[in-house]
């Protein structure tokens, strides 16, 4: 759980850089040296960080199901804020190098790279492509594998076969709403290499980019509602704790109820009292038996 919400705030981070490129399409927000590096650091890393959290799921369980112990399930519960810091480290690393390639421009309007355009085509591969999506593929299948497999044969048992569950879901959702996506950056890299285009391919391949990239990234942006959405239908336990019209009917009936068998008692007592007034004020009252 606290993995999805982590999660969700990657959610927000794009959704924050969603209305940066909104500002900058209405000329609204300036692009110094500091604001283009902070944005290119967020713009890899975040990317790069979703696909950490997933493959942490996936060998968090894989591990966890391998050795079938609770043990290591309290010690990753208890160390959960260093795993995060150390995630978040290592995002930097990894996007501190290009981040620091990036310069404002003096106009303030965009950002410029300040490598050669060998280097900016390597980064391109490298932090756009391959580490956001396709090394995490390759690094996703033996987990998911071993999972799959264990779970057919139903040698898991729970909690640990709905987190296996919910975690193989929600991985399958990540890669697969993003598949469109990535497969366009990568038909897009491989054709600028190996393709020699005219003039007007060159235009009509730029009018294709520009319909279908913002298309796939609103479909990549679907993953974060199916993790909400998978959370609450597979986590049977968690159900359990969320509030349900059902049980505040059946509150309410149960308490028409009560009120009904209360009414039906202080009826025969006021019927009762009218027999016993009834039987005292009668001449019968004043008969004297001699046995």
């Amino acid at each position: 759980i606290l993995t999805v919400l982590f999660i969700f705030f990657t959610y927000l981070v794009d959704m924050g850089l969603e209305i940066e490129e909104l500002l900058t399409l209405f000329g609204i927000h300036v692009h110094s040296t500091s604001n283009c590096r902070l944005l290119m650091y967020t713009l890899h890393g975040n990317k790069i960080l979703q696909a950490m959290l997933v493959l942490f799921l996936l060998y968090y369980n894989w591990i966890a199901g391998y050795f079938k112990t609770y043990r290591f399930e309290v010690i990753t519960t208890k160390f959960y804020p260093l795993v995060i810091l150390g995630l978040l480290l290592l995002e930097l690393i990894i996007t501190i190098h290009p981040a620091m390639r990036v310069k404002g421009h003096e106009s303030g309007k965009y950002c410029d790279y300040t490598s050669s355009n060998e280097v900016n085509h390597l980064d391109q591969w490298f932090y756009t492509i391959l580490l956001p999506y396709w090394f995490p593929v390759v690094f996703a299948v033996p987990p998911s594998i071993y999972m799959v497999l264990k779970y057919k044969e139903a040698d898991f048992i729970e909690p640990r076969k709905t987190q296996v569950r919910l975690t193989l879901a929600i991985a399958a959702a990540f890669f697969l709403t993003y598949l469109l996506y990535y497969l366009l950056l990568l038909s897009r890299e491989l054709e600028a290499l190996t393709v020699s285009r005219t003039e007007w391919q060159h235009l009509l391949g730029q009018s294709v980019w520009y319909i279908t990239q913002p298309m796939f990234a609103l479909i990549g942006h679907a993953w974060h509602i199916c993790v909400p959405a998978l959370t609450l239908v597979l986590d049977k336990e968690l159900n359990k704790h969320l509030p349900r019209k059902g049980e505040k009917k059946k509150e309410i009936k149960l308490d028409d109820q009560v009120n009904q068998v209360n009414g039906r008692v202080e009826e025969k007592d006021a019927e009762v009292d009218l027999e016993n007034q009834q039987y005292n004020s009668s001449p019968a009252t004043t008969v004297v038996c001699i046995g």
